[in-house]
């Protein structure tokens, strides 16, 4: 409960220091962004839906005590989402239902430090949680290295009930002269050897983000590559099916097999007319998560929608969409 205050308290504040717009004075930087997204799936049987999401996230970070190789920072926002998005169930229960998601990360960013970048040439976000949220800070370095973790709270009663939250989620994020990002997050793997997540490899998974910056003056400003990885969760499940060197892993209630899934997407977003578009692959044969589990020897995660194996299969799970999205920046050096 008192983590729940903590949050609410973040998340009201940022919402008083700045709505959409993003602020650097005296090396502080705060503001919030809002992204509204929908997508139509309509080439599958198994995939007739529309959906929607909608993420609102507050953020501040800072060089500390004037040292500027280092920038810590807070972000606390919420996702509000319906049916048939990576993060819901495909449950027909489901059908109907709206439910939230809370956020609250903590990151440390470092990095080389110039002190003359023009962020009104190009904006280069400060990820954060991949691409799930939108993101109201810039990076201020010229090269850089982001290591943080995620605290995940449910509504979702199904998520809820198995009394193991909140969830917490590992993030590293490398960007290269202001121009490409390569962010990773996960419930496990080498975040959960470094205490950046509660090792449970649930949920939000695992997945991450290829990202190249354009200059502002274009069209589009933002290409971006993701994949992600959304699993359902019964307790000592996954331990007991490693345990006993299963391919699979047995769940006892079966709505839990309608949280897996994955998700391939390209991204194209114009920061100067608030808005952009993307295609979506659901569900492909194999996946990035699959292979770090058959090297790593654990049970795999079953997606309720078994592919057959061939391409033009993964061709009927393609989905369109758009967004809208505000991340309006204004910086005084």
């Amino acid at each position: 409960m008192r983590t729940i205050q903590i949050f609410i308290y973040c998340f009201i504040s940022f919402m008083f220091l700045g709505y959409s717009q993003t602020n650097d004075i005296n090396d502080i930087q705060y503001g919030v962004a809002i992204k509204a997204t929908i997508d139509f799936n309509g080439f599958a049987n198994s995939f007739k839906y529309t959906n929607y999401n909608i993420a609102v996230v507050g953020g501040a970070g800072a060089h500390p005590f004037d040292y500027t190789d280092a920038y810590p920072s807070i972000h606390a926002g919420l996702l509000l989402y319906n049916r048939g998005d990576l993060i819901s169930s495909y449950e027909k229960g489901f059908l109907n239902s709206t439910t939230i998601d809370f956020i609250l990360d903590f990151s440390v960013t470092v990095g080389y430090y110039t002190g003359n970048v023009n962020f009104d040439k190009r904006f280069v976000p400060l990820y954060h949680f991949s691409d799930f949220t939108p993101n109201p800070l810039q990076n201020p370095f010229q090269h850089s290295l982001t290591v943080g973790t995620n605290f995940i709270w449910f509504i979702d009663k199904y998520k809820r009930d198995t009394k193991e939250l909140p969830q917490r989620v590992g993030f590293t994020g490398i960007m290269i002269d202001r121009r490409f990002q390569l962010n990773t997050y996960n419930d496990g793997s080498i975040w959960a050897k470094i205490g950046l997540t509660d090792r449970l490899d649930r949920y939000y998974t695992g997945g991450g983000v290829i990202a190249y910056h354009i200059n502002n003056q274009h069209s589009f400003n933002n290409i971006e590559l993701s994949f992600h990885k959304f699993t359902g969760h019964e307790k000592y499940a996954f331990d007991t099916a490693n345990l006993l060197q299963l391919d699979f892993i047995p769940f006892k209630n079966p709505k839990t097999y309608y949280y897996s899934k994955s998700r391939f997407r390209v991204s194209l977003t114009s920061f100067r007319n608030n808005f952009g578009l993307h295609v979506t692959l659901h569900n492909t044969d194999s996946d990035p998560q699959d292979y770090i589990h058959f090297t790593g020897q654990s049970a795999y995660h079953p997606d309720i929608f078994p592919n057959k194996g061939k391409f033009w299969n993964d061709l009927k799970r393609l989905g369109l969409g758009g967004f809208w999205l505000n991340t309006n920046s204004n910086f005084t050096n």
